[in-house]
């Protein structure tokens, strides 16, 4: 399974990536939100998992994009956020997420997150 892992902080983003790809996920990574549209749309993955808070575009703004583009509108999107209030995670819902992890999270809690939300692509 191919994940887009979208994450501005280099550190994060490099313990993800190696924590995914251990648990057999091929992970190309992003680090803003119009990385994200443009690999997105260029590379089709099954799930993307997209840090909210961004340089330049944010993770709100590339939900947006990415649910109302014909290629990419039915992948499935995991929002990572340090807003964690309920409001936040209906935010991310409205945006187009269908999966929402609030930071601080375990590596396992993203792993966890894209469980959920995988059966809805083989749908």
């Amino acid at each position: 399974m191919h994940v887009l892992l979208v994450e501005d902080h280099a550190d994060t983003r490099e313990l993800l990536v190696t924590f995914l790809s251990t648990h057999g996920f091929r992970v190309q990574a992003a680090a803003t939100g119009l990385q994200a549209v443009d690999v997105a749309v260029a590379t089709l993955p099954d799930v993307i998992v997209l840090d909210l808070e961004l340089p330049g575009m944010d993770g709100w703004a590339a939900a947006r994009h990415l649910k109302a583009h014909p290629l990419t509108k039915h992948i499935p999107i995991v929002a990572v956020s340090a807003h964690a209030y309920p409001q936040d995670e209906a935010r991310a819902e409205d945006v187009g997420c269908d999966g929402f992890v609030a930071k601080p999270c375990l590596p396992t809690d993203v792993l966890e997150a894209i469980g959920r939300v995988r059966p809805r692509r083989l749908a």
